[in-house]
């Protein structure tokens, strides 16, 4: 259904999407392990650009990276140098230890 970041989704493509689920887990935690939860928080933004709902995508971080003391971009989260930030939006269906 996505065939690019930001493309749009035709509404043929939205009704096929309604029984779709997505699970997505980065299990691991701590700067040193920045691009897992990075991956998932892009993957995240590109389910919502395809068309599918919040209600439809689960979403498993430990949620230590936006907040980091070592992040120079304090409350944002970019998964390639000079790419948009990723976090934002992502919900926080399961953080921490319960990840």
């Amino acid at each position: 259904v996505v065939t690019e970041l930001g493309a749009p989704t035709p509404a043929a493509s939205v009704k096929k999407l309604s029984h779709k689920w997505a699970l997505l887990i980065a299990g691991s935690s701590g700067w040193g392990n920045y691009r897992h939860q990075a991956d998932v928080y892009h993957a995240y933004q590109v389910l919502k650009r395809g068309g599918l709902s919040d209600s439809r995508i689960v979403v498993m971080h430990y949620d230590d990276i936006a907040h980091n003391p070592l992040n120079p971009h304090p409350g944002t989260v970019i998964n390639r140098p000079g790419g948009p930030d990723v976090y934002a939006g992502v919900p926080k269906d399961y953080t921490g230890e319960d990840v």
